[in-house]
């Protein structure tokens, strides 16, 4: 997916509502999926710099290709502690309390909630998604969709953007990412 241009964003590594955890155990969760979505984001772009430079970074200096890409996650890494980042945190079962988003503006996390979703999970049945997102939205909406799954009925996520995109598209709705407008978005991610 990182290959593709998307981006990841931090969801937690359980779908089970945060609000419950002490601001410890919620910041120690919160950086144990960072950690995950870093080494997503990171290889996967890497990767696509190293097939962009036709294969430099095996070659440099003799060093074993992993050699080369460890230290590119170190540099970036480091970088990263210091740049504004674009990082995004969608609150499991979108519930938030105040010792969340303190730890969120602490770790300079953007906390992004939808207003538009259609409860995927629990109903099947792809034009009724379709239709109710389709009636939901509004200028600025962020629709939600969960990623298709085959081993449940979230596959119907690809037949609910079938029938959904080019219905918005006629109406005049564009699309764009979270990230593009966010302050930091020129910063690679």
């Amino acid at each position: 997916a990182a290959n593709d241009g998307h981006f990841f964003a931090n969801h937690m590594t359980m779908d089970t509502p945060s609000i419950w955890f002490s601001r410890d155990e919620f910041k120690g969760k919160l950086k144990e999926c960072q950690k995950v979505v870093d080494t997503y984001q990171l290889s996967n772009a890497t990767q696509n710099l190293d097939d962009e430079c036709g294969g430099l970074l095996r070659k440099r200096r003799g060093k074993r290709r992993e050699d080369n890409i460890n230290d590119m996650k170190k540099s970036t890494r480091k970088k990263e502690k210091d740049d504004p980042r674009c990082k995004f945190f969608r609150p499991p079962s979108a519930m938030q309390n105040f010792t969340m988003a303190s730890v969120l503006k602490e770790l300079k996390y953007v906390s992004v909630l939808a207003d538009a979703y259609s409860g995927d999970p629990a109903i099947d049945d792809a034009s009724f998604h379709a239709s109710y997102l389709y009636d939901m939205a509004r200028p600025g909406s962020i629709l939600l969709m969960h990623s298709p799954e085959t081993s449940n009925h979230r596959i119907q996520t690809i037949k609910v953007l079938e029938l959904l995109l080019p219905r918005m598209l006629k109406a005049g709705f564009q699309f764009a990412t979270l990230k593009s407008f966010h302050p930091a978005s020129s910063i690679t991610s």
